[in-house]
C-alpha cells in the first residue's frame, strides 16, 4: 500500500512492536506513515463512535470515482483501516475489484465556517470549567475515543490566547464606551479624567483533594453605576 495516501501522518510502523525503526531492512513487508502535522496521528482498529462532519463524508463519497472500467463503485469498496488526529479521523477504503484507495475524513483539516473538532471540544471544556480527565471521561461514557493530553494541552494554549485577546478587545470598547458617557455626563475628577462608580463581584473555584486544585474558568461581574437626576 502506497505511502503518500497519509502525507499527513507521523511516522508510525504499524507493527505490535514500538522498537522497530523504518529503515530495519530485516523487516520486509512493513507499511510506514509519514507526516509533518503537529497533531499526533494515531494508527487504530475503527471501535466505538465518531464525530463527523455528515456532510463533508457524504459529499467524499459522492466524489469517489472509479476508472477501472470494472462498474464498481463505493458499495465495493472494503474498509482498511483508520488515522486519527485526535477527534478528527481518516478512513482508508480498498475497492475490492479495482483496488483503487480512497481516503475518506470526518472532516476538514481547516473547516471554513466552524472550529476543528479538537479545537471545538477544547473551547467547550475551557467554557464549563473541566479539564482533560473530565473530557475523557464524558468521551469514554459515550464510547467515542478521546485526543491525547499533548494534543489537548497543545489546543488548550491556542484557544485560551484567542479568548484572552478577545476578552481584552471586549474590555478596552467598554472602556471608551463608559469613558464618553462620563465626559458627556461631566464625571471627572480635579484633573480632568473621566470616572464612573462601579460594583464589582467574582468568583474562582479552588479546590483541594490532598493536592492543590484551581478551576481552569471564573467569573466576574461589574455593573457600572450611573444616576439620574429628576
Amino acid at each position: 500500500m502506497s505511502d503518500d495516501l497519509f502525507s499527513e501522518q507521523s511516522t508510525n510502523i504499524i507493527a505490535d512492536s514500538p522498537t522497530l525503526e523504518p529503515d530495519d531492512k530485516s523487516l520486509p513487508g512493513l507499511s510506514f506513515e509519514i507526516t509533518n502535522t503537529p497533531e499526533t496521528a494515531t494508527e487504530v482498529c475503527s471501535l466505538g463512535r465518531r464525530i463527523v462532519d455528515i456532510f463533508y463524508v457524504f459529499e467524499q463519497i459522492k466524489k469517489c470515482i472509479h476508472e477501472g472500467g470494472f462498474g464498481c463503485t463505493f458499495m465495493d469498496m472494503e474498509f482498511v483501516r483508520e488515522i486519527r488526529f485526535g477527534l478528527r479521523s481518516q478512513f482508508l477504503f480498498t475497492c475490492k475489484m479495482c483496488k483503487i484507495n480512497i481516503k475518506i475524513e470526518s472532516e476538514k483539516k481547516v473547516p471554513a465556517t466552524y472550529l476543528p473538532v479538537n479545537l471545538a471540544a477544547i473551547s467547550g471544556s475551557i467554557s464549563i470549567g473541566i479539564g482533560y480527565s473530565q473530557l475523557e471521561e464524558i468521551l469514554a461514557s459515550t464510547d467515542i475515543p478521546c485526543m491525547s493530553s499533548s494534543t489537548f494541552l497543545s489546543g488548550q494554549e491556542e484557544i485560551s490566547d484567542k479568548i484572552h485577546c478577545i476578552a481584552q478587545e471586549a474590555m478596552r470598547l467598554a472602556g471608551e464606551e463608559e469613558r464618553r458617557l462620563a465626559i458627556e455626563e461631566n464625571e471627572l475628577d480635579i484633573d480632568g479624567i473621566p470616572m464612573c462608580t462601579v460594583v464589582a463581584d467574582g468568583q474562582w473555584s479552588k479546590r483541594s483533594y490532598k493536592t492543590k486544585y484551581d478551576a481552569l474558568s471564573g467569573v466576574v461581574n461589574t455593573i457600572i453605576l450611573r444616576y439620574t437626576y429628576f
